[in-house]
């Protein structure tokens, strides 16, 4: 007894039968596996959601971009906002300091040691 040429095409060389399952089935396996796919996609968008509100609930609101909140989890935005004005002044008050050094060394070590000098020339004539 011979094998139709659709069951020859199925038959591997080790013997194995690849068997087709019903049309009607693979249409119910394919609706369970996309009902499932959706039940999981509204189901991260809800725990999603609820997860935002109640984030927007304990989180403050930000200073600078209205209706942004800041995460008070990550210290370095309050150290850095307590820290500027002191950063500043330092800053500054640097600034001044060096720029009265340049100016003595710039402008006044050469003046004193010119005078020096004429005053030394003046004294060997």
């Amino acid at each position: 007894m011979q094998m139709p040429a659709e069951e020859k095409n199925s038959v591997r060389r080790d013997g194995f039968v690849l068997a087709r399952l019903p049309q009607l089935e693979m249409y119910f396996y394919y609706a369970i596996w996309i009902a499932h796919s959706f039940g999981a996609l509204l189901l991260v968008y809800k725990i999603t959601y609820d997860l935002q509100r109640s984030m927007q609930a304990w989180l403050p609101r930000s200073d600078y971009v209205p209706s942004y909140h800041i995460d008070t989890s990550d210290p370095e935005w309050s150290f850095y906002r307590m820290a500027l004005p002191q950063m500043l002044f330092a800053n500054f008050a640097h600034i001044g300091k060096f720029f009265n050094d340049c100016v003595v060394v710039v402008v006044k070590f050469p003046l004193v040691s010119y005078q020096t000098n004429a005053v030394q020339w003046k004294e060997n004539l």
